[in-house]
C-alpha cells in the first residue's frame, strides 16, 4: 500500500467511526440508476433507511524535495458527504451537528495515526467546510457538505538523492 493509499484508509477509518456517519466510501461511488446509487449510499437509523453518506477524493497534491532523497508531499482531500433532506426533522441541523463531529474527530488525531505531519502553517489545519447546499442526488433532495482536509507528509523521492 503507498503512502497516499494508507493515508486515504485513515481517512476514511476516522470518518466511518463518527457516529451517524452513514456509509463511508474511500472513492466517489456510481450507479447505472437513482435505485443504484441511493442503496450504495443507505445508511440503517432504526426503523427506516436514509440516504447519507460520504466519499473521499484526492483533489490535488504537490511535491517538493526537502533532503536528498526525500520530498514533502501536500495533498488536499475532498470529503463530500449527502443527507436526504426531511424539513420536520429539521435535517439541516442534524448534517450540521454531524459536520461538526467530524471535524471534532479530526481534531482529536490530527496526525492521522501517525501518518502525517501536523500542519503549524497559517493554513487552516484540520478539517474546513467549504460547502454547504441542498441539492438533488441520487433523485433525492439531500444536503450535501463539501469538506477540505489538506495533509502533508514526507516519503522517498522516487528520484533518488539529488546530485
Amino acid at each position: 500500500m503507498s503512502k497516499t493509499q494508507d493515508i486515504r484508509a485513515a481517512i476514511v477509518a476516522t470518518l466511518a467511526a463518527v457516529p451517524g456517519a452513514g456509509q463511508v466510501h474511500a472513492y466517489e461511488r456510481y450507479a447505472a440508476n437513482h435505485t443504484g446509487l441511493r442503496a450504495v449510499y443507505a445508511a440503517d437509523e432504526g426503523a427506516q433507511d436514509v440516504l447519507q453518506g460520504w466519499y473521499v477524493r484526492r483533489a490535488a497534491f504537490a511535491a517538493a524535495r526537502v533532503t536528498p532523497g526525500r520530498r514533502r508531499v501536500t495533498t488536499t482531500w475532498e470529503i463530500t458527504g449527502y443527507r436526504a433532506l426531511a424539513d420536520a426533522a429539521a435535517s439541516e441541523l442534524v448534517m450540521d451537528a454531524l459536520v461538526d463531529a467530524i471535524a471534532d474527530a479530526f481534531e482529536l488525531d490530527p496526525s492521522l495515526g501517525g501518518r502525517v505531519r501536523v500542519r503549524q502553517q497559517a493554513d487552516p489545519a484540520g478539517i474546513t467546510l467549504e460547502e454547504a447546499t441542498p441539492v438533488m442526488f441520487a433523485g433525492v433532495l439531500c444536503h450535501a457538505a463539501r469538506l477540505r482536509l489538506v495533509t502533508e507528509h514526507d516519503e522517498t523521492d522516487p528520484a533518488g538523492p539529488c546530485r
